[in-house]
């Protein structure tokens, strides 16, 4: 098993063990798949739609796993203070997420999914883009927390047109 692997299966297990301490209480999982197959059980969909508010802040994750598509009904995720440098597509998949906190992250990318979501609020403070993501162009009503180090944006429309049209 690669060592990506492991970190995958690793940041599944912490991701699976905060849902379950919220949903339910009672013995942590121990492994990924048990993990999985929890998160993937159709009969814990109830509960998972209860969850409106996942802090994984500073439990040293670097991967966030597709199952977070399983909480529906997210309103805010904070997962700053890790080690996350690309969020899943899956995040798209939040049709309620309006608070997305990832600052001190060494964060290098966002996934286009974010431009489906009703963002009010996302937080790159102490980030590692090298340039200003074009998506953040097109989060309307969306306010975006930077800082010094933060690239520069070229102005929200010409980031919606590079978004948009690729250039």
């Amino acid at each position: 098993m690669s060592s990506l692997s492991i970190q995958i299966d690793r940041d599944t297990v912490i991701f699976a063990n905060s849902l379950h301490d919220k949903c339910r209480g009672g013995k942590e999982f121990s492994s990924a798949s048990e993990a999985r197959e929890w998160l993937n059980n159709s009969e814990n969909g109830e509960q998972l739609r209860r969850v409106r508010v996942l802090d994984l802040s500073g439990k040293s994750i670097q991967y966030l796993p597709p199952e977070i598509s399983r909480l529906p009904c997210l309103k805010a995720l904070h997962i700053y203070g890790n080690q996350i440098r690309t969020l899943p597509p899956e995040l798209g998949q939040l049709p309620e997420l309006e608070f997305l906190h990832v600052q001190n992250n060494p964060l290098e990318a966002l996934p286009s999914a974010l431009s489906q979501l009703p963002l009010r609020k996302i937080d790159l403070r102490n980030t590692a883009f090298a340039q200003y993501p074009p998506i953040l162009g097109a989060l309307k009503d969306c306010e975006i927390v930077t800082d010094e180090s933060f690239p520069a944006a070229r102005g929200p429309l010409m980031a919606a047109v590079a978004y948009f049209f690729g250039k």
